[in-house]
């Protein structure tokens, strides 16, 4: 369990970007005991067990000067819902994803979509049967003839929004498509808004007409790559904000125990065409199953001393503090 006895003048945990940005372990680590506090009282206790002890104790080498640090050690639950897990793993699978785009572009001229697919809003005991019409609508989607003749490679993943105080819903996916430079110029592959809406609602069977939203994907700014649209791709499934309130435990109890249930043994992120045969080739580990400890994150220095001062990277632990709330040095 985590130390109490730690004084508060003890050094805490500071660990920013190579822009600056705090990384919120902070955050997500309260996040994680508002989880486990919810799966406490669900009685669903062997997942309650994980999350309290996911991130109590982390390893750094850092530089004693100040100019970065990298994760060496740490327990992480791998509970789907746990707001830590998913934020590592949305790092990963952003890793993973952009890694692919870069081989991709490497190998052929490709532009790149980025489509949202959709559905009706549905309450907590329609939400598990959904998902499986999802997939199976994705999987339909994926296998039509004008998809195929058109699309060299996918990424696709799913986002679930809830709002607190509320008993709704939406399940929707965002993928990554890459199309030839002419996909634009001919009329036999280019598939327009109307269409794409036609394709979505003929796969998902469905009488309503389900809002789709296709658009070029492009860098914000001239030299970059496709980091911005891979990141909106690549975010939370479900934010935990979207399903956490300390305030409201009957609401979270309700939303943990539904989205538990209906996003179990879920793939949640999945790759085809030219980016499973890349993601093959370099062998990426699935993010469900990896280790949330080894991911190479933005600015974080590599090696034994540091890139900028030279000077010898040194092993510094933290744990977590209950009383504080916050990581300080053991």
């Amino acid at each position: 369990m985590p130390n109490n006895s730690i004084p508060e003048s003890a050094p805490t945990l500071q660990d920013r970007t190579k822009q600056g940005k705090e990384r919120p372990w902070r955050k997500h680590k309260q996040e994680s005991i508002n989880l486990e506090e919810s799966y406490t009282r669900l009685g669903i206790e062997n997942k309650a067990e994980r999350v309290a002890q996911c991130g109590c104790r982390l390893v750094f080498r850092e530089c004693q000067s100040g100019h970065g640090k990298k994760l060496v050690a740490g327990y992480f639950c791998q509970v789907r819902l746990c707001p830590m897990c998913a934020w590592r793993r949305s790092m990963l699978v952003f890793k993973q994803t952009n890694d692919i785009l870069h081989e991709a572009t490497k190998e052929r001229k490709l532009r790149f979509l980025f489509l949202t697919l959709t559905c009706r809003n549905v309450h907590s005991e329609e939400l598990a049967e959904t998902l499986d019409k999802l997939f199976k609508a994705w999987g339909k989607l994926s296998r039509r003839k004008a998809f195929k003749d058109s699309v060299v490679g996918w990424f696709r993943a799913l986002e679930v929004t809830h709002k607190m105080h509320s008993d709704e819903y939406h399940p929707h996916f965002h993928a990554i498509l890459a199309v030839s430079p002419s996909y634009f110029k001919k009329k036999e592959k280019y598939i327009t808004q109307d269409e794409w809406v036609k394709l979505w609602q003929k796969s998902l069977g469905v009488d309503y007409t389900p809002i789709v939203d296709i658009r070029t994907a492009k860098p914000k700014r001239k030299g970059q790559g496709m980091e911005s649209t891979v990141a909106e791709a690549a975010k939370y499934t479900v934010k935990p904000g979207d399903f956490l309130d300390p305030s409201d435990e009957m609401g979270t109890d309700l939303a943990v125990d539904t989205l538990d249930s209906a996003l179990h043994s879920r793939r949640l992120v999945a790759y085809g065409g030219l980016f499973k045969e890349i993601r093959k080739r370099l062998k990426q580990t699935d993010a469900e199953k990896a280790d949330l400890v080894k991911i190479d994150e933005d600015g974080a220095p590599e090696g034994c001393t540091c890139e900028i001062c030279g000077a010898i990277m040194q092993e510094v632990a933290y744990k977590w503090h209950v009383g504080l709330k916050n990581y300080i040095a053991e």
